[in-house]
């Protein structure tokens, strides 16, 4: 029976890679591609359509088409989570599917190594690795994708840490050889993860464990889905393009590689440029001589000739390093460490090759005696770890065994050890009788045999199963129930192997939240949307958080917005059946399991009935790729949000509004939908952050300063009259205004405070307003007075009823309409001076309102999608990150 063990994926944005261990986890093993006697590990991430084949080539084949129509799909990890599609084949296809095609070709690529190499392993499960700073939607298409490919994903492994546990893993081998126990004590690392397309940076915690192995927790996490060697590429090409156009005799009208007469050349010099630079980080100076390359605007044959200078190069690009050290330099501040209390700096992906950033990263966290304990950053395997990391995780969580009876069994242990004794469990699922009162054993092919202990009704352990010295045994696994039904039987091999070393990465706090989790609810005292923090950014998965608010009546559901960093990734919805009161308590609960997959439930303890729910989760709208006219609407609110934003840290705010805008720009030029569809993400984010209604308080300090301005005009009509200190109120009133005015101008404001001082000002102001109506002489209120009071009232409660958002019936519609009428003759008698005729009028006005309003009234019926917008907060979320707020 065929063993079915996880592979480990890098789904990379240049170059991706699949690994796995064999059955005696000793041995890494990497996919095969391209044929040929010297096969390659490394698989280009290109999809392209061949139509004299009618078909679709995956990997070199397909990136050797650059320059060619149609075009190669290349960097498609940078468009997952967004709208964009991409021409496949005559057809729009997404990014999740391009890329599901990419993990096929790794999935067969893996089968080719075990036919090769005759492993006895079944290939349907994946452990398939995302960046660190990728999104729940990111993450989501991800999974999507393995899935179109046909295989399980099992977890999606952030890649700094799949570096990291093959980094520990190796160095674990190296010590073993030289007879050194494993690295001791806890360590640090940052790891600076730069590859073809996407940058990440990760501070992440080794912490030993020697009953489970080692742990992995991540500190602090940073990125961008948009730098990495393919705009090194970009930037080297551009400046080759640049010098053919100045040469004499070529025409080309434009720079823009974004242009449709670029198309083609541009690919063609992307492909020297990208050979030039692997060139530059061995030489400090590449030379080029290609022979009528590429043709300009008339057709001719241009040869392109010439060198480029490391320093060049490095000008070029400059930007981009600087920008990838701002990103350390800020992940190392959420982890609150300096330089020197980091263990190792590690550089994995393709472009940490580049002598810069290596460089860079030595002048700013590895300095001597200031820096890194371990010195100068460690270039490791670049290519290779994260995929190799992931393949080590993938064995970490067991075997998968599928007997006849159509069972699944989970071997958890691995297939070697160095000591005379090893440990395995055995899970079996879903057990067709329970295990308990059954029997667990193991035999030997070379006789003798282990008997298991029953954990549970679905679990056996194997705690000390003989390891004979330097071979390898095959033991046959057999699982019955009680009744003597077989449940499982399969063989297993256990190899001794003195130089063994268990693969890392079995725990799984490493996997946490890559985002801030909030949901948007109205706030019934404040009448507006607030955010209500659900989770925040590097919470451990899996988890489960839960809030707690009160249902406002009316509609059939509730509607909950969830934003992953202020973008709308989902909305809750949650059903309201008939018969829950006004008021009643909705406990929700929104779950996110180690991918930051979200699922929601909860209950209704008031409902009439059923009291749980599942709860549904919608998908946001489709997003619309942003025109050039839609940003520079939103460049122009970026100018006015700035000059509005009253924060210390302004300036630097302001140079990440000009680096989006600016970046949005180019994106725009060049025709690069998803990079512009991520930096206008980016910007409404920021501004949203930055926007003076954020920074408002309650009430307006307009009307702070009104009741100042009262409370001195009361004043004034006191003085001499009273035996109040009003010289002594009139200063507490200053000193409580004063002290409201500087909270509310803090960024954020401090509400607890203004709302103190402003209350202070109230009372204040009340007292006054009391001493000044008591020293009044009484007035005797006339006939006119009183039947213009009369009429203002009555317009008042008219308006009232209209502003209520009530559905009223054709019937109650027609006596508000005879209200307004009679309200309108009594405001004509009182311009005519009869008091008598306008009070009359009123008094008719009152029973026709009475009539109406008197009723009870279902709420109005919202707009489509948007039921029961409205929800009474209760502010006490709880969960990991705290109490309430």
């Amino acid at each position: 029976m065929l063993a079915d063990k996880a592979v480990g994926i890098d789904l990379g944005t240049t170059n991706s890679v699949a690994a796995f261990l064999d059955l005696t986890d000793r041995a890494m093993t990497f996919g095969v591609f391209g044929g040929g006697e010297r096969p390659d590990a490394l698989l280009p991430s290109a999809v392209a359509w061949v139509p004299e084949r009618g078909g679709v080539v995956v990997g070199k084949e397909a990136k050797a088409r650059r320059g060619l129509s149609p075009a190669p799909i290349l960097s498609v990890k940078r468009s997952m989570g967004t709208p964009v599609t991409v021409e496949l084949g005559g057809k729009q296809v997404t990014p999740t599917h391009v890329s599901s095609l990419i993990l096929k070709e790794l999935a067969a690529g893996v089968r080719r190594a075990v036919g090769r190499d005759k492993h006895e392993l079944d290939i349907k499960r994946a452990v398939i690795t995302v960046p660190a700073h990728f999104g729940q939607e990111q993450s989501e298409d991800t999974t999507k994708a393995g899935e179109e490919a046909g295989l399980e994903v099992v977890e999606l492994l952030r890649e700094p840490v799949a570096a990291v546990i093959h980094y520990c893993w190796v160095r674990n081998r190296d010590r073993a050889v030289r007879g050194e126990p494993p690295a001791p004590g806890e360590e640090t690392f940052l790891v600076y993860d730069i590859g073809g397309g996407t940058f990440d940076v990760t501070v992440i915690k080794k912490i030993p464990n020697p009953t489970t192995g080692d742990d992995f927790q991540i500190l602090a996490v940073d990125g961008d889905s948009f730098l990495g060697g393919d705009d090194f590429d970009g930037l080297l090409a551009r400046h080759l393009l640049t010098g053919l156009a100045a040469k004499p005799g070529v025409r080309i009208g434009s720079t823009n590689p974004g242009d449709k007469s670029n198309a083609v050349r541009f690919a063609q010099l992307t492909a020297l440029a990208e050979e030039l630079k692997r060139e530059l980080s061995d030489k400090e100076t590449a030379t080029y001589d290609r022979r009528d390359y590429v043709t300009d605007d008339d057709g001719r044959p241009v040869t392109v000739a010439g060198s480029v200078t490391r320093d060049e190069f490095e000008r070029l690009v400059k930007h981009l390093a600087d920008g990838s050290i701002e990103k350390s330099q800020a992940a190392m501040e959420v982890a609150r460490l300096r330089p020197d209390q980091l263990d190792s700096v590690l550089m994995v992906g393709g472009s940490s090759r580049v002598p810069m950033l290596k460089r860079r990263l030595t002048e700013t966290l590895c300095k001597p005696g200031a820096g890194a304990r371990n010195g100068a950053p460690v270039v490791h395997s670049p290519d290779l770890c994260v995929g190799a990391g992931a393949a080590l995780k993938a064995a970490a969580l067991g075997k998968v065994y599928r007997p006849p009876s159509g069972t699944t069994v989970v071997l958890r242990g691995y297939g070697a050890s160095a000591r005379p004794t090893a440990a395995w469990t055995v899970e079996v699922r879903p057990p067709a009788e329970p295990l308990t009162g059954g029997r667990a054993v193991l035999a030997a092919r070379t006789g003798g045999a282990v008997a298991g202990e029953i954990l549970s009704p679905t679990r056996a352990v194997f705690p000390e199963i003989p390891v004979p010295p330097d071979q390898t045994t095959v033991y046959t696994v057999s699982v019955k129930s009680a009744g003597g039904k077989e449940l499982a039987g399969f063989d297993a091999p256990l190899r001794h192997d003195k130089l063994f070393v268990e693969p890392i990465g079995l725990n799984t706090s490493a996997n946490v939240l890559s985002f801030r989790l909030t949901l948007a609810v109205r706030d019934a005292a404040r009448g507006q949307l607030v955010e209500e923090e659900l989770a925040r950014k590097l919470t451990a998965l899996p988890n489960q958080f839960t809030h707690r608010f009160k249902f406002p009546g009316g509609g059939a559901a509730i509607r909950f917005p969830i934003h992953a960093d202020g973008v709308l990734v989902r909305t809750v919805v949650v059903p309201v059946p008939p018969g829950v009161p006004a008021g009643a308590r909705v406990i929700l609960k929104v779950a996110l399991d180690a991918n930051q997959k979200i699922r929601c439930g909860g209950e209704i303890p008031d409902a009439p009935g059923q009291k749980t729910f599942e709860f549904t989760v919608e998908p946001p709208p489709p997003e619309a790729i942003p025109t050039r006219a839609e940003f520079e609407e939103l460049e122009a609110k970026a100018q006015t949000v700035l000059r509005l934003y009253r924060g210390d840290d302004k300036p630097t705010r302001a140079v990440r509004l000009a680096k989006l805008c600016g970046d949005i720009r180019r994106a725009l030029d060049q025709n690069d939908p998803a990079k512009v569809v991520q930096r206008v993400r980016e910007l409404k984010v920021l501004l949203d952050e930055m926007d003076p209604a954020r920074f408002r308080v309650e009430p307006p300090v307009e009307e702070l300063d009104k009741m100042v301005g009262q409370c001195h005009a009361a004043a004034r009509e006191l003085t001499g009259s009273t035996t109040l200190r009003v010289d002594e109120i009139l200063d507490d009133v200053d000193r409580n205004a004063e002290l409201a005015r500087t909270a509310a101008d803090g960024v954020p404001p401090d509400q607890d405070v203004y709302s103190r001082g402003f209350k202070n000002v109230e009372r204040h102001r009340d007292a006054l307003f009391e001493e000044y109506q008591r020293r009044q002489p009484p007035k005797q209120e006339g006939p006119l007075e009183r039947a213009r009071r009369e009429v203002q009232e009555a317009n008042a409660r008219y308006q009232g009823i209209r502003e209520s958002g009530d559905t009223f019936s054709a019937g109650d519609e027609g006596t508000l309409q005879k209200a307004r009428a009679a309200i309108d003759r009594a405001e004509d008698l009182l311009d005519r001076r009869d008091a008598e005729g306008a009070s009359g009028e009123v008094n008719q006005a009152h029973l026709l309102l009475g009539s109406v309003s008197g009723k009870k009234k279902a709420g109005p019926k919202p707009p489509p999608g948007q039921e029961g917008d409205g929800v009474y907060l209760e502010t006490d979320t709880d969960g990991p990150t705290g109490g309430k707020r």
